[in-house]
């Protein structure tokens, strides 16, 4: 006599597959593991700041130079050695430029000094004050390079002959000329256009400078002219053209 299994019944079978359906759709997403060797603390200044204060640090750590890559916008991605090297030669062609501006500046105002010598000893040499003004005159067109210079005094020595570049100045122009050179530093800025047309016969001068001959250019005023736009601009210094007009100024008081 066999016996007889019971049947499971059916409503027990669908909870059981219902209830193992319901597991799998709520079984939560596995975490993701944090890697204990990365601080997250740290942030991109923190780095950087660390880097600058120790540059020395990827010399001691090479193998750290094969997993780094920068991007460079004209070049695509380039290795960190490779940007500093482009870096440190950009910064070196700067220093080149910026020492070959110097040495230039030096040779220019070596240039000036011994043409400044010359001409003071061309003027001690001078017997009498109308040759002084033609050795000044002569000596600054063809040395210095200029277009015009002219001499203006408040008052004209005795028994001289008229010259182009010699004038006296009048009262229409003392009082400009006062405002203008107050103190005793050269003026290398745009004149006004009634006394440049009065210190100059030359229409075509594009930078001009007005020395004080005297304290408060109590002696008169030497006005160089150029055409040279840059020669004389407003930001260059004036320590040799105010040592010239001291120079100038102490030899014509003397006669």
């Amino acid at each position: 006599m066999t016996t007889k299994t019971p049947k499971k019944n059916e409503n027990e079978i669908n909870k059981k597959n219902t209830k193992k359906l319901t597991n799998k759709t709520t079984k939560k997403p596995k975490e993701k593991t944090i890697d204990p060797t990365i601080d997250p603390t740290i942030d991109p200044a923190s780095v950087s700041n660390y880097l600058k204060t120790n540059p020395e640090f990827f010399n001691k750590n090479p193998e750290i130079l094969e997993h780094l890559k920068i991007p460079c916008k004209q070049r695509g991605v380039i290795e960190l050695i490779e940007r500093q090297v482009i870096h440190l030669q950009k910064k070196n062609y700067q220093q080149r430029v910026k020492l070959f501006q110097t040495l230039e500046i030096a040779k220019e105002n070596e240039r000036l000094l011994l043409s400044i010598q010359k001409l003071t000893l061309s003027l001690l040499s001078a017997s009498n004050i109308e040759q002084s003004f033609k050795q000044l005159h002569h000596n600054l067109i063809k040395d210095f390079n200029l277009k015009e210079v002219t001499i203006a005094l408040h008052k004209l020595p005795d028994n001289i002959n008229q010259v182009p570049y010699l004038r006296e100045i009048t009262k229409t122009y003392k009082s400009t000329i006062k405002e203008l050179l107050g103190g005793d530093s050269s003026f290398c800025s745009p004149l006004p256009p009634k006394i440049k047309r009065w210190l100059f016969e030359e229409t075509n001068l594009k930078s001009t400078a007005t020395i004080p001959l005297g304290r408060r250019a109590e002696i008169g005023v030497l006005a160089l002219g150029s055409t040279d736009e840059q020669r004389f601009a407003p930001q260059k210094g004036t320590l040799f053209l105010d040592y010239l007009g001291k120079i100038i100024g102490n030899i014509i008081s003397n006669y």
